[in-house]
């Protein structure tokens, strides 16, 4: 089975138990690097999210 290498906005705030604006504010101060698809449509990738809650934790 294929994992995803993307994640959404609201998959990403469920997993760090914030709001989807505040990952969207995260996603703007440049901390989460973020897949533009269209103009509605942005991916975050699996391997910056997990670099994100590394650098946040240590």
């Amino acid at each position: 089975m294929k994992t995803t290498e993307y994640m959404t906005i609201a998959e990403a705030a469920e997993l760090l138990h914030v709001s989807k604006q505040k990952v969207a504010s995260i996603i703007k101060s440049g901390e989460l690097k973020v897949i533009e698809l269209g103009p509605r449509s942005r991916r975050i990738p699996k391997a910056g999210f997990e670099e994100y809650i590394k650098n946040k934790t240590t």
